[in-house]
Parts: structure tokens; sequence; C-alpha cells
């Protein structure tokens, strides 16, 4: 047998110690190692990310704290620190700060420090009022943007007032992110307009014109919102194609003109690809549909001979079927994304024909699954000055809501974001015409009242009208118009100094 040397039995013997005490100090570094404290070259820390801004009657998202080479067992007020706001409550085992703030409105900074620690963090608290009304989306109109027909000063005075709308948005929407309050759609009506009408043998690209001076001052603030909707624009018809009455509009005689059709779907599918390869080509947006329809005239009944085409060879129904198909099939080629569409009911709401026009609608909806949000118009703004008009009617909240129950079963299961469309203003009768208002309509059949002027409405009234919906369960969508909602919060501000 070979024998060791004294020297060599030094060596075994050290391997024999240490090599578990190396074994030993790796399993206990491993299972704790955020227990540390005071050790040589550790960075021990402890804070929060942000501060906390709360929305009273909304819940806050969850602050949690960061930390590194400390014992987090327990987090607790430091001493002389104030306590969170009332409804907002700290955990002590995670130091996670959730809760809905319950008011008054305040300011405080508050200060917690884990147990077992000198270190400690500063967390300002502000408790801010909600917004009287808050819409979840907005629309905007960019129609008298073509600088070609604009002085220079008036030009100014626009890229100046579209500034100060969309900042007044985007401003609210840092004010309120992550609540209820946010301002989620921004949806431009129409991106382009067309010089022509349904006389045109077909659409020429001359004739289009698109609304860059807007749309360049709006796509600074896309990032403000979660979802951007772009319309693209419609052909005009006059009438002269139609039969005298009260179905020569674009939304009975027009769709029931098959050129007129063609034409739009052809408009549309030209500013579509424009907008995607080109103009907002590395802009993420969503379409609109900017040809709205009369719901009302979609009822057919079994026999057929409700709302026919003049030429009688098929109804409204038919006609809209195939202008939509065709239209989601084109925009959903072009960019597949989201579809947005706001048709309205003209007509009040009446229970006896629910089953008719709810099994009308689902026929038509059913072939258009790619079309998956619609927020239909009220019509509580437009026709607030009429009392029985000839093409509309003076709408209520019972109104809205049996419409509403109406479409819930149409899309049952639910298979489309439905909400209304609120209209954020109002109308006045006036016996003259008013050429210079923001639309008017002419409606004789009512004594003393000639015209309906649209006017804008204060934010009592809008905060009332939601408040309504949201009683009988009705949710907000995106609203008409952005202008509206700015002048109600412009008079708001003032009237509050």
């Amino acid at each position: 047998m070979k024998s060791i040397s004294p020297v060599t039995h030094l060596r075994r013997a050290l391997v024999a110690t240490l090599v578990p005490l190396a074994l030993l100090s790796i399993a206990w570094d491993e299972s704790v190692p955020m227990s540390l404290t005071g050790c040589g070259g550790c960075n021990p820390s402890f804070s929060y990310d942000s501060g906390i801004t709360a929305t009273i009657g909304s819940p806050i998202k969850q602050l949690c704290p960061s930390y590194n080479d400390i014992a987090l067992t327990t987090v607790a007020y430091k001493s002389g620190s104030p306590r969170l706001p009332l409804g907002l409550d700290l955990d002590p085992s995670t130091g996670c700060i959730s809760g809905t703030a319950e008011g008054p409105e305040e300011t405080v900074t508050v200060i917690l420090q884990p147990s077992d620690s000198s270190l400690s963090a500063m967390i300002p608290v502000v408790v801010q009022a909600p917004p009287r009304f808050s819409p979840n989306g907005l629309f905007l109109q960019l129609e008298n943007s073509r600088p070609e027909l604009l002085l220079q000063d008036d030009i100014d005075k626009y890229v100046t007032k579209l500034n100060a709308m969309l900042k007044k948005a985007c401003d609210s929407n840092t004010k309120y992110r992550d609540t209820e309050y946010f301002i989620h759609q921004l949806v431009i009506q129409f991106a382009a307009e067309y010089w022509g009408n349904e006389n045109d043998k077909e659409i020429n690209n001359d004739r289009i014109f698109y609304y860059t001076l807007g749309m360049d001052v709006a796509k600074n603030y896309f990032h403000c919102f979660s979802n951007v909707f772009v319309g693209t624009a419609l052909v005009s018809w006059t009438g002269q194609n139609g039969n005298p009455g009260l179905h020569n509009n674009t939304y009975y005689d027009g769709i029931c003109d098959e050129h007129y059709r063609w034409l739009n779907i052809d408009l549309n599918k030209r500013i579509a690809e424009y907008l995607s390869n080109v103009y907002l080509k590395d802009i993420t947006f969503h379409w609109y549909i900017p040809y709205e329809a009369n719901l009302n005239y979609f009822i057919t009944n079994k026999e057929g001979t409700m709302n026919r085409c003049s030429n009688n060879q098929y109804t409204v129904n038919d006609a809209f079927k195939a202008f939509l198909s065709e239209m989601v099939n084109n925009m959903t080629t072009i960019k597949n994304t989201t579809i947005l569409w706001s048709p309205s009911f003209w007509d009040k709401y009446d229970p006896n024909i629910t089953p008719e026009l709810k099994e009308s609608l689902k026929t038509i909806f059913s072939t258009i699954p790619k079309l998956n949000w619609l927020h239909f118009q009220d019509l509580l703004g437009a026709t607030s000055c009429l009392k029985a008009g000839v093409l509309f009617h003076e709408m209520t909240m019972y109104d809205v809501k049996g419409y509403y129950r109406l479409l819930q079963e149409v899309f049952s299961p639910p298979n489309v974001s439905l909400a209304v469309n609120m209209e954020m203003f109002t109308t006045q009768p006036t016996l003259e015409d008013c050429t210079d208002c923001k639309y008017v309509y002419s409606d004789t059949s009512t004594p003393g009242i000639n015209y309906c002027k649209y006017v804008d409405i204060g934010i009592d009234d809008l905060h009332q009208r939601q408040v309504e919906m949201k009683k009988e369960g009705i949710p907000v969508g995106t609203c008409f118009e952005i202008r509206y909602w700015y002048e109600a919060l412009l008079k708001e501000e003032a009237r509050s100094q």
C-alpha cells in the first residue's frame, strides 16, 4: 500500500471541512435573497414608482413598493405621517395601496416605512373630484379645414381652436387615466370630401379633397386615446333622381339607387386605400363608416311590401345589406381592423313593431359580422325643438331605452360594442332660415317652427342625460361632437371662477 504524506492528509481534511460549508453558504444565499441588511456590497432601497391621483368614487390602480436588500415583513406609517385619505387602504403585509377615495378633495404626502429598516418612502396623494360629464368617446368634424377655402387668418384661428379642443381632451385623459372618466375613442367623421353627386358617371380623383390641414393637427393627439376611428367621405345626394316626397333622402331613395350606392363604395375604397397605404401608413387606427341610416326604414312585413324601393325590385333592407357588406369587405381587405357605425332611429319607439324590426335588423347584421361596433344616435339633441315633425319626432329617454333594449336582443349573444352616441347639443326653434348655424332643417308641420338650429348646452344638462342613461343601464359611447363638449367645459370653468 502506498503511504500518504502528512501534507496530503492535511489537504484532504481541509477539503472535507470547507466544501460542505461552501454548499451550506450557497443554499442559504439562494433561499433568502432579500433578507440581507447591513451586508457589505448591498444596496438596500424602498420606494414607490409614482404618487397617487385618486378620483372620488373610482377605484385606483393598485400601487405597490419596489424594494431591494431589506426584509419586508410589514410596512407602516412613519411616525408623524398623515394617513391615507378616506377610502384608500394600506396592506401592511405587502405595502400595496388600493381602494376608492371617498372624498373630500385633498392633497397629502404620506410617508411609509418598512419594519426593521430606517428607509422610508414619500408618496404624494391627490384626491380630486370627478368631472361632471365625461363621454366615452368624441366625434371630430374636419369639414371646414380646406386651406384653399380659407384666409390665412381663418386658418390660424382654425388650427388654434382645433389644437385647443384636442388638448383639452388629452389633458382630461391624463387627469383621469385608469378611471371610468377616460375618453377612449376619437372618431374622425370624414377624412375628405367629394365635390360631386349622384349624377357623376364615375368617381373623379380630382374631385376628392383631403382634410390634411385638420388631420395633420389631429394626428398629434392620436396617442391620447385608446382607439382612433377614421371615416372616409360621402357622395352628395341632391334628390334629382329620387321621387318627390319624404323618402327622397340619402337613406331611402339614395341607398335604393344602385348607381349612387356604387359611387359611394368606390369613393370609400379609394380614400381608404390612400389613408391606409400612404397618409396614415405608420399609424394605428380603425374604420368608421360615415354613411348613416334610419334603422326604422329597415322594418319589413311578411308580405315584403313595406319600405320597398321605388323600382319595386328590392327593399331598403336589401339595398343597405348589399351596401354595408361591400363597404365592410373593402375596408377589412385594405386594413383588417375594427369598424364603427353610428345610425339612428327617426320614429318614436313602438313596442308593437319591435318583433318585425328586430328580425329585420338581425337578418342584416348577421351577414356582416365584421361590423363590430355600433353606437346609435339618441337624437335627444337634434329633435329637442320638435313636437311632431315630418321626418323626425321629438325623442325622449323612453325611446332611447326602448331602442337600446331592442338592439341588445338583435346582438344576443353580444358580439358588438353596443352603446349610445349621445348628442352633446340641443336645438332651438326659429322662424328664419339660419344659414350660419351649424345645422338647420325645415319643420313646417309644427306651428311656429320653420327651422331648428343646433346650439351648445351646459355641463349640467349633459350630466343629467348621462345620469339618466346610467340609471337605465345604457352605456354612453362615442358622442357628437367635440366642439359642443369643449364649449360646455369652457362655460363650466368660467362659471366656477
